[in-house]
C-alpha cells in the first residue's frame, strides 16, 4: 500500500468516525425522549454495514443485467448466496446485551448536548477533523457519564393507564414488577401496548426494562398472550399466574401453551398463585405479599379466587385489588 493510498484511507476513517459522533450526538437526545435503547455497537455496525450492503447491491445489479443480455450469471449468483447467508448470520446474532436505555433528564439537558454537538461543528476554532474529533468524542463521554450515572436509587410506584384499566408499576434497584388486575385483557393489542407504551415507559423513567415479576391475578386468552410477547422482548424473570378451575377455551389453551414455550425459551419462572399467600421481595427493599380472598370470579367457564396486593414502597402501604 503506498502512502498516497494509506492517506486516503486515514481520512475516510476520520471522516467516518467524525459523522459518526455528531449523529450520535445528535439522535442521542431524541432515543432517550422517546424511550429506545442506545446501541453500544452502532458505529461499528454501520462501519461494517455500508460495505456490505454496497457490495450487495452491486452483486444484485450485475446479476439482473445479465439477465437482460443473457450472459453466464452463475459464479455471481453463488457469490450473492455466500453474502446472504453471512448476512442472515450476522442479523441472527443476539445483539440485547449491547443495547443501553437511559432515564430521561431534564429536556434543557437534552437540548444542551444538541446545542454542544452543532457548537463544536461550527467552532471556528476547531479547524481541522483531528480537533472536531477530540471535541465530540469528550462531549460524548461526558454525556454518557452523567445519564448512566442517573439511576434512581429510591423505590417507586407509578400508574400506566391503558384504557379504562391501569397496569401498576413497582421499581426499585433497576428492576420492576408489574402488577396487572385485567388490564392487559381489555384488548387484543395489549402486546404492541407493552411493546411500544409500557416498556418505553419504564426506559425513561428508570433507565431499565428489566422485569423482575409479573403478577396478574386474571387468567385470559389475552394476557396470556401479552405475556408470551413481554417475555420475547424483555427479561423477565419470574411471572406469578393464579390457580383456576375448570376449563379454557381452544384459543385460552393455545395461548397459554404459547406463553409456557416462551417461558421456556428465555428462562422465565411460571408460579402459580394458590390460597397461600406469596411474598415476592422486590430488590431486597420492597415486600410484596399477594393474598387470596374469600371471593371467587367466574369468566366463561373458568372460576378463579380474586387477589389482593399489599406493599410497603418508600414506607407508603399500597393495596391492589
Amino acid at each position: 500500500m503506498n502512502k498516497n493510498t494509506a492517506r486516503s484511507t486515514m481520512y475516510w476513517l476520520a471522516q467516518f468516525v467524525h459523522t459518526q459522533l455528531f449523529v450520535t450526538l445528535v439522535s442521542l437526545p431524541i432515543l432517550i425522549g422517546w424511550g429506545l435503547p442506545i446501541s453500544l455497537l452502532g458505529m461499528i455496525g454501520n462501519l461494517v454495514f455500508a460495505p456490505v450492503l454496497t457490495s450487495y447491491l452491486f452483486l444484485a445489479t450485475l446479476i439482473f443485467f445479465c439477465e437482460l443480455v443473457h450472459l453466464p450469471n452463475g459464479m455471481l449468483i453463488t457469490l450473492l448466496g455466500w453474502l446472504t447467508a453471512l448476512l442472515r448470520m450476522v442479523l441472527a446474532w443476539d445483539v440485547s446485551n449491547w443495547s443501553l436505555h437511559l432515564a430521561r433528564p431534564h429536556p434543557l439537558v437534552l437540548l444542551l448536548i444538541l446545542t454542544a454537538a452543532l457548537a463544536i461543528i461550527q467552532c471556528r476554532g476547531l479547524n481541522t477533523i483531528g480537533k472536531r474529533i477530540a471535541a465530540l468524542s469528550t462531549l460524548l463521554l461526558v454525556s454518557m457519564g452523567y445519564l448512566i450515572s442517573r439511576v434512581p436509587q429510591r423505590a417507586e410506584h407509578i400508574e400506566l393507564p391503558y384504557q379504562k384499566r391501569t397496569l401498576h408499576v413497582l421499581h426499585a434497584n433497576g428492576k420492576s414488577l408489574l402488577i396487572d388486575t385485567g388490564a392487559l385483557a381489555q384488548s387484543e393489542a395489549s402486546p404492541a401496548w407493552l411493546e411500544y407504551t409500557a416498556l418505553p415507559e419504564l426506559a425513561k423513567r428508570f433507565g431499565s426494562t428489566a422485569i423482575d415479576a409479573v403478577i396478574t391475578t386474571r387468567p385470559s386468552s389475552r394476557i396470556f398472550a401479552a405475556l408470551a410477547h413481554l417475555c420475547r422482548i424483555t427479561h423477565v424473570d419470574t411471572i406469578y399466574l393464579p390457580c383456576w378451575e375448570g376449563s379454557l377455551s381452544k384459543n385460552g389453551w393455545r395461548m397459554f401453551f404459547d406463553l409456557q414455550r416462551a417461558a421456556q425459551e428465555t428462562n422465565t419462572r411460571i408460579v402459580r398463585l394458590g390460597t397461600k399467600p406469596v411474598h415476592h421481595i422486590l430488590a431486597n427493599t420492597t415486600d410484596i405479599q399477594v393474598t387470596s380472598t374469600a371471593k371467587r370470579t367466574r369468566s366463561v367457564d373458568i372460576t378463579y379466587p380474586n387477589y389482593r396486593i399489599c406493599g410497603t414502597v418508600n414506607d407508603i402501604q399500597i393495596a391492589i385489588c
